[in-house]
Order: C-alpha cells, then structure tokens, then sequence
C-alpha cells in the first residue's frame, strides 16, 4: 500500500472492467445477425492411415475434451471462493475475481441469487474492498454489474439491500 486512504487503480486492461455493466449489450450485438448457412457442396472426408489397408484415424482427445467441459460446468467457483473467504481475506477473493474474464463475472455473479448468505457475504466482501480505495475501478465496475443483475429480483428488494 503506497499511503493510507490513497485510491489506486487495479491496472487491468479497460476491457476487462468499464463494460461489465454493458454485457448484456455486447452478447447481444456479437450474436450473428443469420444463422451459419451449411455449404452443401462441401466434400466430407473422414481421416485415413496410410497404411497398405487404410483405416479410419479416431482422434483419442475427444474425452479430454468432454472431461474439461464437465469440470468448468461442474462447479460454481465463486460461490466457492466466499465460502472460504472472509473478509479478512478479501484480497484474495479480489484476485480470484480479477481472473475470470468479463463474462465468466456475469455468469458467476447470477448464480450469487441462489443464496442470501452468498450475497451477504459478497456484498461485506465489497463493501471492506470499497473502504480500503484499492483496485477502485475494478471494484465500482463489480458493484454496476452486480446491482445490474440483481436490483430486480425479488429477493433482493425485499431485504432492502
């Protein structure tokens, strides 16, 4: 820390912090306007050995594949990350969230709704990230796309967050 109450910048790319509140808008306009139209002349070749009796080549790492899918769409880490974080280690929980790209924060902060302790938990998290200046844009863009994505539910209105 440079000096006590000095606000600094978390020196990430633009792109990863100032549109979180738009990315909605940006899945959106990267939608293909029509859909991929399938070349029908297109000639389908399936890969041969080259072999005196060739045989088909099956490519072997197309379970490693599918093993990672299952692994990323198992888990909900950052309703992991607040389980074992607290607030004491906020700095951690602020690099875990510095990893994920823009669009993986829009998915991991929708699942937070499962849960009132989730949000609890996050929004104490921010609120002590908030009071210490550090990373402050990075932490302002969170809190937009946060309260983007649940100042309409229901539950968060009743509890009068």
């Amino acid at each position: 820390m440079l000096c006590e109450g000095l606000t600094t910048l978390s020196l990430l790319p633009d792109s990863r912090w100032r549109y979180l509140d738009k990315i909605d808008l940006i899945k959106l306009r990267s939608q293909p306007s029509e859909p991929v139209k399938k070349i029908e002349s297109a000639p389908f070749f399936l890969p041969t050995t080259t072999e005196l009796n060739p045989t088909f080549e099956i490519e072997e790492t197309a379970p490693e594949k599918r093993r990672k899918v299952k692994k990323k769409a198992s888990s909900v880490t950052l309703v992991k990350h607040l389980a074992k974080h607290s607030s004491s280690k906020r700095q951690e929980f602020l690099c875990v969230l510095m990893n994920y790209s823009p669009f993986e924060l829009d998915v991991q902060l929708e699942f937070l709704a499962d849960s009132d302790e989730n949000i609890e938990q996050f929004l104490d998290i921010m609120k002590d990230l908030i009071s210490t200046y550090e990373n402050f844009e990075f932490v302002q863009g969170i809190l937009a796309l946060f309260l983007k994505v649940h100042s309409c539910s229901p539950r968060f209105t009743a509890k009068g967050w």
